[in-house]
């Protein structure tokens, strides 16, 4: 993290650097923002949280063309000699990562439900074609190599769900642990993906057109394995939490 905090006098902070895909400070009137206030310390230390008005002189924000998710975009946001009051810091100076860890929490649960609904929604569009959509005299789905397409989907949201619900449980209950939170991502982000893609390849060509919606979450299933932590770096942290 190279965005900094720099003291101005007791009452403010100057605040330079750039962030790159930020979901939508373009409609934003605050931001939840991250920086270093302690050039020396490493890593997670020294860095602290700040609730930024969008709206302050020197913001730029720049909204970045993306494959999906358009209906909340993505954005480049840069900071020069931004002065922000010190009343904007949430908690202590220096120690905001646990804010960060917290929110993430949060937000990969929240994340995680709406992915979940939107794999659902494709997988009963798709199933409804093929119910209906017919070849060679009869609907696709009476085809054993369509119902197990479906099959297998059916299998994967309902883990997946269930991944949600347990996730929601052990936060509320203050048991979620790093490695819960990647089981959850990478579970659900990955089935997202898969469903969107197998429902587009059920679908056909007419999953490759505008006019039908699995195109939309064909799109927007692709950020659910990278956005927030990749896949990759999800079975990293489970594979640490195992001592590995």
């Amino acid at each position: 993290m190279r965005t900094r905090a720099d003291p101005d006098g007791d009452d403010h902070f100057i605040v330079n650097g750039r962030k790159q895909f930020i979901s939508g400070m373009d409609i934003a009137d605050y931001a939840l923002v991250a920086l270093r206030t302690n050039q020396q310390a490493k890593k997670q230390l020294g860095i602290s949280t700040f609730l930024v008005d969008t709206k302050l002189p020197g913001i730029e924000v720049r909204r970045i063309k993306t494959l999906g998710q358009h209906s909340i975009g993505t954005t480049e946001v840069t900071f020069t000699d931004v002065r922000v009051p010190r009343s904007a810091l949430l908690g202590e100076l220096d120690k905001g990562w646990s804010i960060c860890e917290d929110t993430l929490r949060y937000e990969r649960l929240c994340l995680s439900a709406a992915r979940i609904g939107a794999a659902r929604r494709a997988f009963e569009f798709a199933l409804d074609y093929a119910k209906n959509r017919t070849q060679f005299g009869k609907p696709i789905g009476s085809f054993q190599v369509i119902q197990h397409k479906f099959a297998d989907m059916k299998i994967m949201l309902d883990t997946a769900q269930t991944m949600v619900r347990r996730y929601a449980w052990l936060m509320e209950n203050g048991q979620a642990e790093r490695a819960d939170t990647a089981v959850l991502k990478y579970c659900v982000g990955e089935t997202f993906k898969s469903i969107s893609d197998t429902c587009l390849q059920v679908l056909g060509g007419y999953g490759y057109c505008n006019e039908y919606p699995i195109q939309r979450f064909f799109r927007d299933s692709r950020l659910a394995t990278i956005g927030g932590g990749t896949s990759e770096i999800q079975k990293n942290i489970i594979a640490a939490s195992l001592g590995l």
